[in-house]
C-alpha cells in the first residue's frame, strides 16, 4: 500500500487547511481485499466543515456597509418624504443587520463533522481530502488518517495467510 499525504493551505478571509489522501494498493492487496471481502471495511475521519450561516453571517457583514451609504445617500437626496423614510430605515437598520451576521459568525463558525471512508472508495477512487479550521486540527486529522490506514495494513497482512485449522495444547 503506498499512502501520500499532502497538505494544503488557502489563505482568504480565513485560513483553510486541506489534507488529500491518496492511496494506491498493490495487486497482492486487492486480491486479500477481494478474498476476504474487505471492501466495506472502513474508518471515520474528524473533520470541520463551514456552516451555512457561516456563508450568511460573512454577506450580512460585507453588504451592510454598501447598504447603509446607498441608505444615506438616498435618503439625503430623495428630500424626505415617504421614500426619505424608507432610505432613513435602510440606513439606520445597517449597523443591526451587521450586528446580527458578527453574533452569527462569533457562535463558532466551524462544526465538527465526520467523513467515512470505506475501501470500497479507496479503489474506486484512490484519493479523499479532509478540511480543517486550523493548523492543529489539520495534524490530528493526518495522524488519524495514518493510524486506521495502519491498522489496514495489519489487518490485510494478518488476513493474508489465513489457515482453514489451528491445533492448540492448553
Amino acid at each position: 500500500m503506498k499512502v501520500t499525504i499532502s497538505r494544503r493551505e488557502k489563505r482568504g478571509l480565513r485560513r483553510s487547511f486541506y489534507i488529500d489522501c491518496s492511496v494506491e494498493f498493490s495487486e497482492e492487496e486487492q486480491a486479500i481485499i477481494k478474498a476476504r471481502n474487505l471492501k466495506r471495511y472502513g474508518f471515520t475521519v474528524d473533520q470541520s466543515y463551514r456552516m451555512p450561516n457561516d456563508i450568511l453571517a460573512g454577506f450580512l457583514r460585507g453588504v451592510t456597509p454598501l447598504l447603509a451609504v446607498i441608505g444615506f445617500v438616498l435618503m439625503i437626496t430623495s428630500g424626505g418624504g415617504p421614500r426619505g423614510d424608507l432610505w432613513g430605515v435602510l440606513f439606520f437598520g445597517s449597523p443591526i443587520v451587521w450586528l446580527t451576521g458578527w453574533n452569527m459568525d462569533r457562535r463558532g463558525d466551524k462544526a465538527a463533522g465526520r467523513k467515512e471512508i470505506t475501501v470500497r472508495r479507496l479503489l474506486s477512487s484512490d484519493t479523499f481530502t479532509v478540511f480543517a479550521s486550523d493548523a492543529g486540527e489539520a495534524k490530528r486529522s493526518e495522524d488519524n488518517i495514518h493510524e486506521h490506514l495502519a491498522r489496514l495494513k495489519n489487518e490485510m497482512v494478518v488476513l493474508m495467510d489465513v489457515s482453514k485449522s489451528d491445533t492448540y495444547e492448553l
